[in-house]
């Protein structure tokens, strides 16, 4: 019995065997004749899908604002021509001219950027504002310090206003000195040599440069020599325009810029009221009335104002105002 068990499990171990050994062979055998009829997966899969391709000019390095392009620091690459940007050129000859002149970086371009038209200045371009000047506008600089440029946190890019201070006294006058608005909302191309508005390092400058109107750039010239010059830094993007204010020093000295009194502050004593001058004596005479039985005394202002001749006959110390005058006893007296 333990015999045939032995047996029977022997063949069913060599069946399954065999029968994994052709089922591997006809799965392999079928799947190498569905290749064979069909192209190799190897080379599909080796093989990348074309596509169309341009040729663009990218920088070869860092390029800073200011910097001189050269052939050296550019190089080709293709770039699929649904992804070329507008602006970017497809050769040398397309950035630099026939003439193979220098050109200059107007922003910064990172390493493998595509060189593109508006970051730098046409063939025989130079380091100037002329290419970032707008249609119909010039550039003007004044001179400031660390008081009338803010400090130096003007920086390219900004907007800012101009006051122009001076003094209005005429011939003999003492100083009348005023100060008002001479222009507003003007953008700034630069300060001193630096036009990059990336630029974000404040220090103190010598010279501001400005984006103005050719009538504007007159009025700036002349009032640069009428008086002093001086900036006032706007927000970002603000494009209020406040009245033409003139301030003057009336203004200054008037009311409605007093200071304010603190009404915590202890206040002064009141200044006394001045006293009546007081009537000299000799100018005052006492009369006894006697009205009815009784008696008594007021005081009036003697004449003095009549002149001898026409002297009043002198009033009575007593005087009864019922009949003749009375002469006072020595009991009344008393």
């Amino acid at each position: 019995m333990r015999k045939n068990t032995i047996v029977t499990l022997g063949a069913s171990v060599a069946f399954g065997v065999l029968s994994i050994i052709l089922a591997r062979g006809w799965i392999n055998g079928a799947i190498k004749s569905e290749l064979d009829s069909g192209p190799s997966l190897k080379a599909a899969m080796s093989t990348p899908p074309k596509t169309a391709t341009a040729k663009i000019l990218v920088a070869d390095v860092d390029l800073n604002f200011g910097d001189t392009l050269a052939p050296q620091s550019l190089r080709m690459v293709d770039m699929p021509e649904d992804l070329v940007p507008a602006g970017s050129f497809s050769n040398y000859d397309a950035l630099f001219g026939e003439d193979g002149k220098p050109v200059a970086v107007l922003s910064f371009m990172g390493m493998n950027e595509p060189v593109l038209a508006y970051k730098v200045t046409g063939p025989g371009g130079r380091r100037a504002l002329s290419a970032v000047l707008s249609d119909g506008m010039r550039a003007v600089s004044i001179r400031v310090n660390e008081v009338a440029g803010v400090s130096g946190f003007i920086l390219p890019g900004d907007h800012v206003d101009i006051l122009l201070t001076r003094d209005m006294a005429t011939g003999q006058q003492d100083s009348k000195f005023q100060t008002e608005t001479l222009l507003q909302n003007i953008r700034v191309l630069g300060t001193d040599q630096n036009a990059n508005q990336g630029s974000s390092q404040v220090e103190i400058v010598n010279t501001v440069t400005f984006e103005v109107t050719p009538e504007q750039a007159q009025k700036l010239r002349l009032a640069s020599d009428l008086g002093a010059l001086s900036l006032t830094l706007r927000k970002s993007a603000s494009l209020d325009v406040t009245p033409d204010i003139v301030m003057t020093e009336s203004k200054l000295k008037s009311a409605g810029t007093a200071p304010k009194v603190n009404r915590y502050r202890r206040a002064k004593p009141a200044a006394p009221k001045p006293k009546k001058p007081e009537v000299e004596t000799d100018q005052v005479a006492r009369v006894t009335i006697i009205r009815s039985g009784q008696k008594s005394e007021v005081a009036v202002l003697r004449d003095t104002k009549t002149s001898p001749q026409s002297a009043a006959p002198a009033m009575p110390d007593t005087l009864d105002l019922v009949g003749a005058p009375v002469t006072p006893s020595s009991s009344e007296e008393g």
